[in-house]
């Protein structure tokens, strides 16, 4: 609880600016959304799924079986003011962040308490950790209920485990990698207990019961498939080559960490303390979690970098425990020092590889750098696009005799006030796919000629900016905005269809 506390405490002081901070990328193209279509068209989610496409069509359906949305969807009801919206929802991030802190120190702390606390700042410390911890998404709730459930798989505390399993499929459909891993910790207990160690009365039960919960999620599936909502780019081991070639270097730490356990694992066997024994479920639980969850990671062709933070607090105590096993424990704190340090030193995103964005500016040769918000939110420079982002809404709101055309998840940010960008709503069509949960809806681009309005069109490189969002020539540039590294543009164009 101190280290929960401490670690909460750490992040309000630290990190208090972004309380007040709208939503980023995802949390503005998917939870927000649905949470905002949930909260005026009722809370039903087979309505949900029959009414709206995914969020890759335009839709609010993105998380027809989390939680997060109907909590939000709730509140939004009850609280009309966005800004206590946000607040509360930044609130409950730091929260599960220190929650998850809390995990770390205590799967650690048998090798030493001082050591306990030294492997939770060195998780908090992340770059990416931070970046969750300071936006409204899942992933600071989905680790923190994963952490859990491996720090009761750790203790032998069966019931724990499946009710933080319980949770962690709540917030959100990749948390079936709970109760996956407590199926095979139970599952080796039972197959092979010289190596896993011996079951005690009831673990068939609770193995039952884990797999139970893989169960809906495949039912979860089913009725995803059945309703034409499945998540496009999955499919077994879709994501094998991408994550191994590229993924596992997009976040070096991650790729890092992982060469290093793969190579330091069966070191650590062979050198067991007693030939013969079983392994401590201590290790046995954080390490089959981090197979899962890299195994899971493998189903999609695109993952993102921030779904990593998810296995993080594994990953810092198999570091912890192998620096323990092959030096001591002054060697474990050390390298827990390191690994904060780095964190620290690399908050702001200055070691992670660069991605130049689609295009350059008018009159320039060199591409601007990448808005694409999974990139930037690798650490706190997604703060740099979020605030670019904030700088084109303020700009649109102020000029309400234009009407926009704006790529994703722009758009997503001017035609809807929920969500904390804008106090009413913008006139801005989209050049790619049109949100289609918006009320009013917004204008399709097809029909813009035929308004008495001057259309401005917004330019900023991500992915999601096709040929039409991106410049030509005859572009007349009428605004520049640039935070940090990250910059964009506002341009008339004379010639369009």
């Amino acid at each position: 609880m101190l280290v929960a506390l401490a670690a909460f405490a750490a992040l309000v002081v630290l990190r208090g600016a972004v309380l007040l901070d709208p939503p980023y990328w995802d949390a503005l193209l998917g939870l927000f959304p649905q949470a905002h279509w949930m909260a005026v068209h009722g809370l039903d989610p087979l309505e949900l799924l029959r009414q709206q496409p995914g969020y890759d069509e335009g839709g609010a359906c993105t998380y027809p079986f989390s939680v997060a949305p109907w909590v939000l969807a709730l509140l939004e009801r009850a609280l009309p003011e966005p800004q206590v919206r946000i607040l509360l929802m930044h609130l409950a991030s730091f929260a599960s962040a220190a929650v998850a802190c809390a995990a770390v120190h205590r799967l650690v702390r048998p090798l030493g308490n001082a050591l306990g606390w030294l492997a939770a700042a060195a998780f908090l410390a992340q770059p990416t950790v931070q970046a969750m911890a300071c936006q409204i998404g899942l992933e600071m709730h989905l680790t923190a209920a994963c952490a859990w459930t491996v720090v009761a798989l750790a203790e032998g505390r069966w019931r724990s485990a499946f009710v933080w399993a319980v949770i962690a499929l709540l917030v959100k459909q990749t948390g079936v990698v709970a109760p996956f891993s407590a199926a095979v910790v139970l599952t080796a207990r039972i197959v092979a207990p010289r190596f896993a160690g011996a079951p005690s009365r009831g673990e068939r039960a609770w193995l039952a019961a884990h797999v139970a919960l893989v169960l809906v999620f495949v039912l979860e599936l089913v009725i995803l498939e059945r309703f034409d909502r499945a998540a496009s780019g999955a499919g077994p081991f879709a994501g094998l080559v991408p994550l191994l070639t590229k993924r596992l270097w997009t976040l070096p730490e991650f790729g890092v960490a992982l060469v290093a356990l793969a190579v330091l694992a069966p070191l650590a066997y062979a050198r067991r303390r007693k030939r013969g024994a079983p392994l401590d479920l201590a290790v046995l639980a954080p390490g089959i979690f981090v197979l899962a969850y890299v195994g899971l990671l493998m189903q999609w062709a695109n993952p993102l970098p921030r779904y990593d933070v998810v296995v993080g607090p594994a990953i810092v105590v198999l570091l912890a425990q192998a620096a323990a096993r092959f030096g001591s424990v002054h060697v474990a704190r050390a390298a827990l020092g390191a690994v904060a340090l780095f964190g620290l030193i690399n908050a702001h995103g200055w070691f992670h590889p660069e991605r130049p964005g689609r295009f350059a500016a008018p009159g320039e040769a060199d591409p601007l750098p990448t808005n694409d918000g999974w990139l930037l939110e690798r650490s706190l420079r997604f703060r740099d696009g979020l605030a670019l982002d904030r700088a084109i809404a303020a700009y649109a709101q102020a000029h309400p005799e234009a009407v926009f055309v704006a790529p994703w998840p722009l758009q997503h940010a001017l035609v809807e006030p929920a969500f904390g960008y804008v106090e009413r709503p913008v006139a801005c069509a989209s050049a790619e796919t049109s949100v289609a949960w918006a009320d009013p809806p917004p204008p399709a681009r097809r029909d813009l000629r035929a308004r008495a309005a001057q259309v401005l069109w917004i330019l900023t490189p991500n992915d999601f900016a096709g040929p039409e969002s991106q410049p030509r020539a005859g572009d007349i540039v009428v605004e520049r905005f640039a935070v940090g590294r990250q910059r964009a543009l506002i341009v008339r164009r004379e010639r369009w269809e």
